[in-house]
């Protein structure tokens, strides 16, 4: 998929163990595979660290900075300094793809091409609640163009 832009897919974590292993997987078994995963951790004390080692020595998009950082904006902002991408996804540690081929269906096309900033449905909850997030409050289903 070299053709098409390259994501960056920023996920911020602090003492998210319980949570971080399926939005890893979740990163990983997109079909799109032209993407980087930054992972910005704030020194976890539980075991997101080690969950993190396990899954980057099998997919190598997969990047940690593991330093004190003020909070989930610094962190993002932080992993914005360091990201390759064209395009920025911010997915909380606690969040995951609907399915593997969100990422495809988005920029395997040229959807993105005449676009400078993208938000979409999010489901969630036992009854799979449809809430569209407005921009400026939620970032984890916005993508921004760079």
């Amino acid at each position: 998929m070299n053709n098409f832009p390259f994501l960056s897919i920023i996920t911020p974590t602090y003492n998210s163990a319980d949570v971080l292993e399926a939005c890893i997987l979740s990163v990983a078994q997109q079909t799109y595979t032209n993407k980087e995963h930054l992972i910005i951790d704030n020194l976890s004390t539980d075991e997101t660290l080690e969950i993190i080692s396990k899954y980057s020595t099998v997919y190598p998009h997969l990047k940690v900075i593991s330093e004190k950082d003020s909070g989930i904006y610094d962190a993002m902002n932080k992993a914005i300094e360091r990201s390759s991408g064209e395009w920025l996804y911010f997915l909380g540690s606690d969040d995951t793809f609907f399915d593997n081929d969100v990422l495809s269906d988005i920029f395997g096309s040229d959807i993105s091409a005449h676009n400078d900033i993208m938000y979409g449905n999010v489901q969630w909850g036992i009854n799979l609640l449809k809430k569209i997030f407005v921009i400026s409050q939620y970032f984890s289903a916005v993508l921004y163009s760079i």
